[in-house]
């Protein structure tokens, strides 16, 4: 999952993350500076537990702001949280597609059965019970496949889709240390 941040934002989240040594480190695998922003690539558990660092430095145990917490925090909280939504509300989970072309590859967990928002895929690791068997869903990464109809593009998801290189999340390992 992608998140863009301007350095003031992303100091909020290392300010916010200094704790969590791997966190902090997941953080600066993959960091790609595009002029002042900071377009970071990690697994979708470790921006869940960013998201939960900043809302505690964010707002007080009954949930009123922190009038201490500086406003590019709460920014910073409001882009990862909007991140973290879009991710876990895409079309793809529910094995829908989009209009247009969209490059965007998810690193999922198969489920047998639709979720409480009718989700075929969970964007973290989830534990299932399929008659005898009882253990962590089956990992996928749903990869873009594009159609073109009548001059209307469409995209959709499947593991047989296409997918630009390489890719480290690809591998359920890198998800492992963030789920819950």
């Amino acid at each position: 999952m992608y998140v863009a941040l301007g350095k003031t934002r992303l100091d909020a989240i290392n300010a916010a993350t200094e704790g969590y040594e791997l966190v902090t480190a997941e953080l600066l695998i993959e960091q790609q500076w595009l002029g002042t922003t900071c377009v970071i690539k990690a697994p979708y558990g470790c921006w869940v537990i960013v998201r939960e660092a900043l809302a505690e430095k964010c707002f007080t145990k009954r949930g009123a702001k922190n009038r201490e917490a500086p406003r590019y925090s709460l920014s910073a909280l409001r882009i990862v949280s909007t991140a973290i939504n879009d991710t876990a509300r895409h079309p793809a989970l529910r094995r829908l597609g989009m209009i247009g072309h969209q490059a965007q590859v998810l690193h999922t967990w198969s489920l047998t059965e639709p979720d409480d928002m009718g989700r075929y895929y969970s964007p973290m690791p989830v534990d299932v019970v399929d008659g005898f068997y009882a253990g962590r869903a089956p990992f996928v990464v749903l990869k873009p496949v594009f159609h073109e109809e009548r001059g209307t593009r469409l995209t959709t998801w499947s593991p047989n889709g296409l997918a630009p290189g390489e890719d480290r999340l690809a591998d359920e390992r890198a998800h492992l240390p963030f789920a819950g």
